[in-house]
């Protein structure tokens, strides 16, 4: 009987403690930023009552792109005499925004202006 009283108790408990809310897709993001050059700093904003979960970030070789300083993409030039290589850091997705500004940095290795992408998925906060 306590056994079962314990386990009602914890189960309303559990239900009633909803720290996140409810998620429910909205829509696929994608965020262009063009004739980017080295050390460009750009604004994203997620909406209020929005929470984005970015997948993925891409850009061009030689380039590293970051949210308020958590890298999202890196690929890294190397010079090996005549030859120049380029190797792509693992980086651990997907990154949680919630509501509010960030600051979407990109550095490079080379010079020149390109472009980067931000892809995810936004997602509606029901209370």
């Amino acid at each position: 009987m306590k056994k079962s009283f314990l386990l009602i108790a914890l189960l309303v408990i559990g239900y009633l403690i909803n720290a996140q809310g409810t998620l429910q897709f909205n829509q696929v993001i994608r965020v262009k930023n063009t004739s980017v050059s080295s050390g460009n700093v750009t604004t994203i904003t997620v909406p209020a009552g929005k929470v984005w979960k970015i997948e993925s970030g891409t850009g061009p070789d030689g380039y590293e792109l970051s949210i308020d300083g958590q890298l999202v993409y890196a690929s890294t030039a190397e010079n090996f005499a005549v030859n120049q290589y380029f190797y792509i850091k693992t980086i651990p997705l997907p990154i949680w925004l919630p509501a509010g500004s960030y600051a979407v940095t990109v550095s490079n290795s080379l010079n020149g202006n390109y472009t980067t992408v931000l892809s995810g998925i936004e997602f509606n906060v029901l209370q």
